[in-house]
């Protein structure tokens, strides 16, 4: 047998407590999706079997529209007169499909038109004022097997859409300016120039008859002056292959013939003649600053170019310390006269690695330290000195380095070998071997064993190695050396190299 029992008295409030604070708890859940949902800038709206929109979810919808009535509205009349009528008819199929629950989601995706649409939006009389790219999505609810509800998502994507246009032209115009670059390229500047200040006065010529009040008259007179100057344009564009600046006249000349055709002509058939001037002018600016342009890079090149060779003086001056603290030595650089733009682009690399080779060895093996110096009577402070001679040959580029290391040796040994030249010569005897200069070369690019040590001799054949590579590559480039002793006790090499 059920026993009834009487619920405590305070349990029926309890239960309406706890009824409220759910409700309460719904309510704020409520509140705060719906602040998530104004945070979105997609617009979401819900769409029923019949097309209209059931409800607005949050109000980027409204804003995108630029509607505030668009609950129960027909989503097909939302956007009559807003988009093409072709692109309606396909979205009712498109809708259609929507609510077919055996089709695929991907498929459906696929057929969506709505994917990047123009809006465009109307005044009260109907007419275009602006307009907004917008973007459609649509995912499918379900209850069960069937669909309930279509949720319909819509982005203002304007920005994107202009910002690929910018994009886009901005491409096409560097292709423009590419192909331009490379039709004007093969013109003499001297010729360009012309060109472009025989097509300035042309241009004025036809911009002063078309405004002369005197003209509106004899419109016969006004096309006669205009063709004869729009056909010169045309023949120097011609003349020189510039392609894109023909084709300019051409459609220029093919108006003014036009208007030859017609029996009567009137001021407003002159419009399209100077909006097409326009445009003549305006690619003849473009003309001029792409020249700019390249005068610029040009400009630019060299001055790079200059830098670079600059640098050689800054090594070499760098070389010259640290190999003078190494050795012991004291050395007085000079390189007043050494003029860093005459050097050929094309040669900076094998003039660099020879006067680079050249000095050390110098530094490291010819030039005495300060004390033997001063015991042959010389300054201690030794002397090495180069110098770009001015570019009177025209295809020919000229240095020279000098030092005044072993002179007084050099001078010694020279007597020594033209006494025993000329004893040779009077017994009847030469020897190939011992033939006058031999060991002044040597003197020059080897280190004698009274001066050295086994390392040094060592380290000179290196540098000695390094040498003969360079002396190589100059002598393939073309490049000659001249080695004499000047009046002021230097020896000087003399280096000359082809500019190209």
């Amino acid at each position: 047998m059920l026993e009834y029992k009487k619920p405590p008295k305070n349990e029926g409030l309890n239960l309406e407590n706890e009824v409220a604070r759910l409700r309460a708890a719904l309510e704020q859940k409520g509140n705060e999706n719906s602040q998530i949902f104004s945070l979105l800038e997609e617009g979401i709206f819900l769409l029923n079997e019949q097309f209209s929109v059931h409800s607005i979810l949050n109000p980027a919808v409204k804003k995108i529209f630029e509607n505030d009535t668009l609950e129960g509205i027909n989503f097909l009349e939302l956007l009559e007169n807003h988009i093409p009528a072709k692109l309606i008819n396909d979205t009712r199929e498109y809708l259609n499909l929507l609510f077919k629950a055996d089709l695929d989601e991907q498929i459906l995706d696929e057929l969506n038109r709505l994917e990047q649409v123009e809006f465009y939006f109307n005044d009260a009389m109907g007419v275009w004022k602006s307009s907004k790219y917008l973007s459609f999505r649509f995912k499918r609810l379900f209850k069960g097997k069937n669909i309930s509800y279509v949720v319909g998502i819509v982005q203002d994507i304007s920005c994107i859409k202009h910002l690929e246009k910018k994009v886009n032209q901005a491409e096409k115009e560097s292709r423009k300016q590419m192909e331009w670059m490379i039709n004007i390229l093969h013109i003499k500047p001297q010729l360009l120039q012309e060109f472009i200040n025989v097509t300035d006065d042309e241009i004025k010529k036809i911009d002063q008859t078309l405004r002369d009040p005197s003209n509106t008259e004899d419109p016969a007179f006004v096309l006669t002056k205009v063709r004869k100057s729009i056909k010169n344009v045309r023949n120097n564009a011609a003349f020189l292959d510039l392609q894109f600046f023909e084709e300019k006249a051409k459609i220029f000349q093919e108006k003014i013939n036009g208007l030859n055709e017609k029996e009567s002509i009137t001021g407003s058939d002159f419009v399209p003649i100077v909006l097409q001037l326009g445009e003549l002018k305006k690619t003849l600016q473009d003309i001029k600053e792409l020249i700019k342009r390249l005068n610029y890079l040009k400009s630019t090149l060299r001055t790079t170019r200059r830098y670079e060779a600059s640098l050689i003086i800054r090594a070499l001056s760098d070389v010259v310390t640290n190999l003078s603290h190494d050795y012991d030595k004291r050395i007085r650089f000079i390189y007043k006269k050494f003029n860093s733009n005459h050097i050929p682009y094309q040669r900076i690399s094998i003039i660099k690695e020879f006067l680079f080779t050249l000095t050390s060895y110098t530094i490291a093996h010819v030039i005495e330290k300060p004390e033997e110096r001063r015991a042959i009577n010389l300054d201690p402070v030794a002397t090495i000195e180069v110098e770009t001679t001015p570019p009177t040959k025209k295809n020919v580029f000229e240095f020279k380095f000098r030092h005044d290391g072993r002179v007084i040796r050099m001078e010694r040994l020279l007597e020594k070998i033209m006494d025993e030249t000329l004893n040779h010569h009077k017994m009847g005897s030469y020897d190939k071997a011992s033939r006058p200069g031999t060991e002044i070369m040597r003197l020059f690019f080897l280190s004698d064993s009274d001066y050295v040590e086994r390392e040094e001799q060592i380290h000179a054949d290196k540098i000695l190695h390094d040498f003969h590579i360079a002396h190589k590559k100059l002598k393939k480039k073309g490049g000659r050396i001249k080695i004499t002793f000047t009046t002021e006790r230097y020896i000087e090499y003399t280096i000359s190299i082809p500019k190209r």
